[in-house]
């Protein structure tokens, strides 16, 4: 489960960045008497007119375009959260196991049983005890 939601936040990192990708904003004025950039007044101006038709679906394009990257977010936040929470129940689980090995290690030492290893072992809930696994 941690590899899936490893790879969906290295998955979703690059495509969230290049969704919110601009085009990068004009430099500031060129001295005074170098020749002046091409701006929107000059007939050599880089833009593309729209008519109203195409205006309105580049529009919508667009809207989906910032929706689809909010959802990208906060699928992003949810998987970081998952993670922490991966991460919690990971050392939770490490805390069990570490006391339920001091248990044994007690209980056996009380009992005069040599208790190697940890995993051999099976709580019983009707007999209140620790059973050896046969293999």
């Amino acid at each position: 489960m941690l590899r899936i939601v490893v790879v969906l936040v290295f998955v979703l990192t690059p495509v969230a960045a290049f969704a919110q990708a601009r085009p990068a904003a004009p430099t500031a004025p060129a001295a005074p008497g170098a020749p002046a950039a091409p701006g929107p007044t000059q007939p050599d101006a880089l833009d593309v007119k729209l008519d109203e038709s195409t205006a309105l679906r580049a529009a919508a394009v667009e809207a989906r375009l910032q929706a689809a990257n909010a959802q990208m977010q906060a699928a992003q936040a949810q998987i970081m959260l998952l993670q922490r929470q991966l991460q919690d129940l990971n050392q939770e689980g490490n805390k069990i196991l570490e006391e339920r090995k001091h248990l044994l290690e007690d209980a056996g030492r009380r009992a005069r049983v040599d208790v190697k290893d940890q995993t051999e072992w099976r709580f019983d809930t009707a007999g209140q005890r620790y059973v050896k696994v046969k293999k």
